[in-house]
C-alpha cells in the first residue's frame, strides 16, 4: 500500500526520534501529534486532536511506538490503517477489543507474544524485530570528545530503589510464599523459559493478583494467568539485576548508568542518566564489555538494548534469548552467558583478550547495520499494509 500522508503519534518513547528520522526519507509527508496520553482507552481531547489532524492534513495512516487504543478507536472511525510497533513487554493494551479492528495492524518484536495474539483471534498480528540506528549512532560517536571509558558498564534499571510485589506480600500464608518464592529461584538460574507457565493454579494466580492489587480491565481479554506470571518475572529481573551487579563490582567494578537508581556499594561507579540520543552511543562504544540482562517478561525477542550496544559498536554480552541465535553466533557477533557464573568467567576472559573482544564486536556491528536498519523495518511494516 503507498502511503504518502502519515501521522506519527509522540509520546515519549526512547526511539522516537531515530523512527521520524526515517519515515521522513520515505513518506512525502509526516505530520506529528506530540502529546501525552492521559488515559489508553479514554482519552477523549487525544481523540479529537488527532481527528481534527487526520481530516486537516488528509492522513492516510496513523503510526506509534507501542500500542494505544485511543488511537485505534480513531482510525477505525475514519477508516485509515492504525500501525503499532510493539517494543517493549509485557503490553496489555494489546488486549484491548479494539486490537480486532480490521484497521489495526501490530508488529511484535517477540515472536511468542505474536504467537498467543494470533491464537486469540486477532487478525494483523505480525513479528517484526527492533531496529537501531548504526550510521546515526557512528556520527554522535565521531563527533564527541566526552570521555566514557569503561571495563564493564551497565545501562538500564537496577531496581535497586523500586518496589515489586514483596512488598504487598503480607496478606499470602506461608505455604504461598514458599512456593511463589521456589519457583522465582528456579526460575533464575533458567533462560529462555518460562517456568511459571502452566506452574500456578487458578487459585494461585487469583490470590497472587488478589494481594497485589492487580486488575484486568474490564473489556480486555488479557489473560490472569499472564498477569501474575509477570509479577513474579518481575520480581525474578530485580533479584538477577541486583545480584549480578553487586558480583561484578566486587569482581572488576561496574559502571551503572541509571535514571534515579543509585547502586550505593563499592565497586558500583554511579554516573546517572544517559541519553538516548547524545549520550548512549559513547557508553557503548567506550566500554570494553556491555552487559544486557533481558527482563524476564520479555521471552522470546530481542530487546533495544542488545541491538543498540551491537548498533554503537560496542560488544555485548547478554543473556540467552531465542532469538538471539536466529541473527548471531555465541563467540563470534556476541557473547551469551548461561549463569551469573558464567557472566563472571566470561568478564574476566574478554577483559584480557581485547583483539578478540573486539573482532567480535565489529561483526555484531556488522549484522546489525546490515539486518537491523529502520529501513528494512519500515518497509516490512508498509508492505504488509
Amino acid at each position: 500500500m503507498k502511503i504518502n500522508r502519515i501521522i506519527l503519534y509522540r509520546d515519549g518513547a526512547c526511539i522516537e526520534r531515530r523512527l521520524l528520522t526515517h519515515l521522513q526519507n520515505i513518506i512525502p509527508e509526516v505530520h506529528v501529534l506530540a502529546q501525552p496520553c492521559q488515559h489508553y482507552d479514554l482519552d477523549a481531547k487525544l481523540a479529537e486532536q488527532l481527528l481534527l489532524m487526520i481530516h486537516t492534513k488528509k492522513a492516510e495512516m496513523i503510526l506509534s511506538v507501542d500500542y494505544y487504543p485511543i488511537l485505534a478507536e480513531a482510525a477505525h472511525t475514519v477508516g485509515i490503517p492504525y500501525v503499532s510497533w510493539i517494543i517493549d513487554a509485557p503490553h496489555y493494551t494489546l488486549y484491548s477489543p479494539t486490537s480486532f479492528y480490521d484497521e489495526v495492524f501490530i508488529f511484535h518484536f517477540d515472536a511468542e507474544e505474536v504467537q498467543r495474539l494470533s491464537d486469540s483471534g486477532r487478525r494483523h498480528i505480525f513479528h517484526q524485530p527492533l531496529a537501531t540506528d548504526a550510521e546515526y549512532f557512528s556520527k554522535v560517536i565521531k563527533s564527541s570528545r566526552k570521555n566514557y571509558y569503561s571495563d564493564v558498564s551497565f545501562l538500564g534499571s537496577s531496581y535497586q530503589n523500586e518496589h515489586d510485589y514483596l512488598d504487598k506480600q503480607k496478606g499470602l500464608s506461608e505455604y504461598e510464599r514458599g512456593y511463589f518464592e521456589a519457583l522465582i529461584n528456579a526460575q533464575r538460574n533458567v533462560y529462555g523459559v518460562s517456568l511459571f507457565a502452566g506452574n500456578l493454579s487458578q487459585a494461585q494466580i487469583k490470590r497472587l493478583l488478589e494481594v497485589c492489587d492487580i486488575h484486568r480491565p474490564q473489556t480486555y481479554d488479557l489473560p490472569e494467568s499472564l498477569m501474575a506470571e509477570n509479577v513474579l518475572e518481575k520480581r525474578v529481573s530485580v533479584l538477577e539485576r541486583q545480584e549480578t551487579i553487586t558480583r561484578v563490582a566486587e569482581r572488576f567494578g561496574i559502571t551503572l548508568y541509571s535514571y534515579r537508581d543509585d547502586f550505593p556499594i563499592e565497586g558500583v561507579d554511579y554516573r546517572g542518566y544517559a541519553d538516548y540520543e547524545t549520550q548512549m552511543a559513547l557508553v557503548f562504544a567506550n566500554s570494553k564489555i556491555n552487559l544486557n540482562m533481558t527482563l524476564r517478561r520479555i521471552h522470546s525477542g530481542i530487546p533495544l538494548r542488545a541491538l543498540d550496544i551491537m548498533g554503537c559498536g560496542g560488544f555485548l554480552l547478554t543473556n540467552y534469548q531465542p532469538e538471539l541465535l536466529e541473527y548471531f553466533m555465541p563467540g563470534e557477533s556476541l557473547e551469551i552467558y548461561e549463569s551469573i557464573d558464567d557472566l563472571l568467567d566470561k568478564c574476566e576472559y574478554y577483559l584480557k583478550h581485547d583483539a578478540e573482544r573486539e573482532q567480535i564486536a565489529a561483526k555484531g556491528f556488522e549484522i546489525v547495520k546490515e539486518s537491523f536498519s529502520y529501513e528494512k523495518a519500515l518497509e516490512r511494516m508498509l508492505s504488509n499494509i
